[in-house]
């Protein structure tokens, strides 16, 4: 199965010249022929600064780009590597050796397969955070959901997607 590798850094820390960063930078070569030589890799790349970057939507037919991606974070996407792995747990194993896992955060991601009929919705019950029996909470959730969606049921046997529908609880 193929999954995705998604490598988030903070570039301040990453190229910074410090000899924890320098030392990481030194181990990303070496890190990806031994994935490549033990047939896990599969293609990979590093990405530009978000300042070189442009982010496009498309609202009501209507084209705008902006100048980088939106972020809230010092983090960035800095690359991804696609590698094939039996199970989630050994991608994960996997990305655990990567380098930047230690100065930021790598996202594995299973590659969706388009053989595969799309999955539906389906929305727990989660009674820890609605309340034992709360059903009328979780209706009106479900109703609002259809109105989306299409129509939901929680006997649904053919779900393959998992949403939480979880609420706030008042202070």
């Amino acid at each position: 199965m193929k999954y995705v590798c998604l490598i988030y850094f903070d570039p301040q820390q990453v190229f910074n010249q410090s000899p924890e960063s320098n030392a990481v930078l030194a181990e990303v070569g070496p890190y990806n022929d031994a994935i490549k030589a033990s047939g896990h890799r599969v293609t990979g790349e590093a990405l530009t600064l978000p300042n070189e970057a442009m982010t496009v939507r498309v609202r009501d037919g209507r084209m705008s780009a902006t100048d980088g991606p939106f972020m809230e974070t010092k983090e960035m996407l800095a690359g991804f590597i696609l590698i094939e792995a039996r199970d989630l747990n050994e991608a994960v194993q996997i990305a655990a050796r990567d380098p930047f896992a230690r100065m930021g955060a790598i996202d594995v991601r299973a590659v969706v397969d388009y053989s595969k009929p799309r999955p539906k919705l389906w929305i727990q019950w989660s009674t820890g955070v609605m309340g034992s029996g709360d059903r009328s909470t979780t209706s009106r959730v479900i109703s609002a959901a259809s109105d989306r969606m299409g129509r939901l049921s929680d006997s649904d046997e053919s779900v393959t997607i998992l949403l939480r529908a979880r609420l706030l609880r008042r202070r």
